[in-house]
């Protein structure tokens, strides 16, 4: 497409939307397009843009993730931002991903980090999470994660018996996956929900 400008006052800016639909059910072989800008002046000077990638949305899988806590206080999991525990008591955090695509995920990385003043049972902790005690981190590499499947990352950690009351741990999990089509990219990068546990008296 060429668009012929007759002037550019100095300081303006045009926008120029170029609408369009790709039907990649039909190219399911295709997995990204480049776009790119290219401009040129009757000065003689030629610009271009950045490049645009776009990728298809069949071609790379969709997580969904979330973080939840089972405590005495509870029955059962919650995601629930505030949870009430007690001195000494051993509670579960659990963290949850779902490929809810058709295209299995590769090479997911959770990292949990753990509240300082809690104890990791390290024989509870499931599918292969490894503790890292000088870091408070418990890790996950989870090779392949198949398409419509969903992963439970659980350990227990235990509360002092010495904490303040108020005391409050507050834990997240954080999600990468390096996108498929480019691995310079990341497809996922961030964190899960945030879980707070606090020491009251009911």
């Amino acid at each position: 497409l060429t668009y012929s400008l007759n002037k550019l006052l100095a300081e303006e800016i045009k926008n120029i939307s170029i609408p369009v639909d790709v039907d990649f059910t039909t190219l399911s072989t295709i997995t990204s397009f480049n776009a790119s800008v290219q401009l040129k002046t009757l000065g003689g000077r030629d610009y271009s843009s950045d490049e645009i990638k776009l990728y298809n949305k069949l071609a790379v899988p969709e997580l969904e993730y979330n973080k939840y806590v089972d405590t005495n206080d509870t029955t059962g999991f919650t995601d629930e931002a505030t949870v009430i525990i007690e001195k000494g008591e051993t509670y579960t955090y659990r963290v949850v991903v779902n490929n809810i695509s058709t295209i299995d995920a590769k090479n997911v990385i959770v990292v949990d980090n753990i509240p300082v003043g809690l104890t990791v049972v390290e024989s509870s902790i499931t599918n292969g999470g490894v503790y890292d005690k000088d870091n408070n981190t418990i890790s996950w590499n989870i090779s392949v994660l198949s398409a419509n499947s969903i992963k439970d990352l659980d350990y227990n950690v235990t509360v002092a018996n010495d904490i303040s009351l108020g005391t409050i741990y507050r834990s997240k999990a954080h999600i990468s996956v390096v996108n498929p089509i480019d691995t310079d990219l990341m497809l996922y990068d961030d964190d899960t929900n945030v879980i707070s546990t606090l020491y009251q008296i009911v």
